[in-house]
């Protein structure tokens, strides 16, 4: 579908026609629209999995999940639940660059890839969000917090191996009393 709008693009100039070539104006637009939505979570308004088909470079991937989230549904609801969800979806935001991405990666489970940022900015806005963590739970009424997983790019990394080694990292953090940030390298020859 894409080859196709690029060939309606390249065409767009040579149609004289100017109310047809409104109208195949429009409907480029509302496909890129319909495009662009299609890679938004509906619950925290961050980008989905989707987003990670447009990601060509990175320097670190980090994979993060709240704690304990199914007792929180469990305890207090899904609506509840769900506003956590939200709550720690803006704290990543608001916590990160513009020109990073984070996206709802599944269920309780965040994924933010930072570009061009050297890995202790990565490390050290991660912490900050760690300890922002107190002002969500105060919000809610109950302790929320996250365990963290990082991997750094290294060369020759794909985004998909990075994301596996941000997941050896965030079950490192789970399997060692979670409400911790682990770091890929730093225990990859740990069991």
């Amino acid at each position: 579908m894409e080859e196709y709008i690029k060939k309606l693009n390249k065409k767009l100039p040579t149609i004289k026609d100017e109310e047809l070539k409104e109208l195949i104006q429009k409907l480029i637009g509302e496909r890129q629209n319909l495009s662009d939505s299609a890679k938004i979570d509906e619950l925290t308004g961050l980008y989905n999995r989707k987003k990670l088909d447009d990601v060509n470079e990175y320097s670190a991937v980090v994979l993060c999940d709240v704690d304990n989230f199914k007792n929180i549904n469990d305890s207090y609801g899904h609506d509840i639940g769900d506003k956590v969800l939200k709550f720690v979806g803006d704290c990543l935001k608001s916590n990160t660059r513009t020109n990073d991405i984070v996206c709802r990666y599944g269920g309780d489970e965040f994924l933010i890839i930072f570009k061009s940022c050297p890995f202790k900015v990565v490390v050290d806005r991660m912490s900050k969000i760690e300890a922002a963590m107190i002002t969500i739970s105060k919000k809610v009424g109950f302790d929320v917090a996250l365990s963290i997983g990082i991997s750094e790019y290294k060369a020759k990394d794909t985004l998909d191996k990075s994301i596996i080694n941000a997941d050896k990292a965030l079950y490192y953090s789970k399997k060692h009393g979670k409400k911790r940030l682990s770091i890929y390298d730093e225990i990859k020859d740990l069991k």
